[in-house]
């Protein structure tokens, strides 16, 4: 059944996970499978060091990376990796990974205050051992997803973590359809937005596709108020509590402001 799971897209492994347990700790293992098989485009045999690195310091990747892990069956290779560190636990991130020797430094960005840098403190470039570039990122909170709340389009606000994925518009993203609004161009928008087109993606321009809230009752950044994709690695991994930035209240997803005590919604 294995070599049969390997071949199904996302939305048909999630479909035979909700089917039995049976499925579900199958699907668990091939989206397992499928992280460590990411990790190793960048990192070579050193896959499971960069994922001890990730856990410990609550990183997650974004960016084309994370959509290629949810776009698996469409075969395409990311160029490149968006790391996303929560503030706090940043300056040891890229400490542990100078002195791990599993990246060398390339450039460090000093970011103007503009929109298009919201949420973000901090750049770092470095080079894998595969050659591929990483984007080290800080973010300017506890919660190392808040930058995805200012990101330009819907399809590259997805996630990939130690613990689990995170499709944040899968209506969408896993039928091949992005969501723009009328944002100010520029070139390095109008590259990004180039490179999904030859992907396969659509674009469809709308006044606005984020939440109708800013913040929950208890003051929490909102990250979606519509259904989102959640997919727990640990069904047949279970090395401690689950740490996924963002947790599901009410109707809505939200970031919890204290990330370490982020749990599971599923």
């Amino acid at each position: 059944m294995s070599h049969v799971l390997q071949r199904c897209n996302t939305t048909t492994l999630t479909r035979c996970a909700a089917s039995c347990q049976s499925f579900q700790y199958l699907v668990a293992a091939e989206l397992r499978r499928r992280y460590f098989t990411t990790l190793r485009w960048f990192f070579s045999n050193r896959a499971e060091d960069f994922d001890h690195l990730l856990t410990t310091h609550r990183g997650i990747i974004s960016g084309s990376t994370a959509l290629a892990f949810l776009a698996w069956t469409d075969s395409w290779d990311p160029g490149d990796m968006d790391i996303y560190v929560p503030e706090g636990s940043y300056t040891e991130f890229v400490a542990a990974l100078e002195l791990s020797q599993l990246a060398s430094l390339d450039h460090a960005f000093h970011l103007q205050p503009r929109s298009a840098y919201t949420g973000i403190k901090c750049v770092r470039r470095y080079v894998a051992p595969t050659g591929k570039h990483l984007d080290v990122i800080q973010s300017s909170t506890a919660n190392a997803m808040n930058p995805l709340l200012y990101f330009w389009t819907s399809v590259v606000c997805n996630i990939l973590s130690p613990h689990g994925a995170i499709c944040g518009f899968p209506s969408y993203t896993l039928n091949d359809r992005a969501l723009v609004e009328d944002i100010p161009s520029s070139d390095k928008l109008t590259l990004a937005r180039g490179k999904y087109e030859a992907r396969g993606y659509e674009f469809t321009r709308v006044d606005s596709w984020g939440p109708s809230s800013d913040v929950d009752s208890n003051g929490n950044p909102v990250f979606s108020d519509h259904p989102i994709m959640v997919l727990d690695f640990r069904t047949v991994y279970r090395t401690g509590p689950l740490a996924l930035p963002v947790t599901r209240t009410g109707h809505l997803w939200v970031l919890q402001q204290d990330a370490c005590n982020a749990t599971s919604p599923m």
